[in-house]
């Protein structure tokens, strides 16, 4: 028995991506979104979905020159630098 995949119309991947339903439209008559067509209507597979996503930040991270070790630096560092100081949260205040 196959594995049910899920779809998704045009109007949740907009909302998923935050962008407008004629922004998707683009984004699929371009190639840059795979589809599938049941007769008119364009689903997306949730798969297909973060496939697009996955290229479009890596897509975002070579264009802008960051290198991986950058962006390992930038994860490392703690917005709560007292968290990771031996300072107890009780004690700060």
């Amino acid at each position: 028995m196959s594995e049910v995949t899920k779809l998704l119309n045009v109007h949740e991947v907009a909302q998923a991506l935050g962008l407008s339903e004629s922004a998707t439209y683009r984004l699929i008559k371009s190639g840059a979104i795979k589809t599938t067509r049941i007769g008119r209507a364009i689903r997306v597979s949730v798969a297909q979905l973060n496939t697009f996503i996955d290229n479009s930040v890596e897509n975002s991270i070579k264009r802008s020159g960051i290198t991986t070790e950058v962006i390992w630096q930038l994860f490392s560092v703690s917005k709560y630098p007292h968290r990771h100081s031996g300072v107890s949260s009780s004690s700060v205040s």
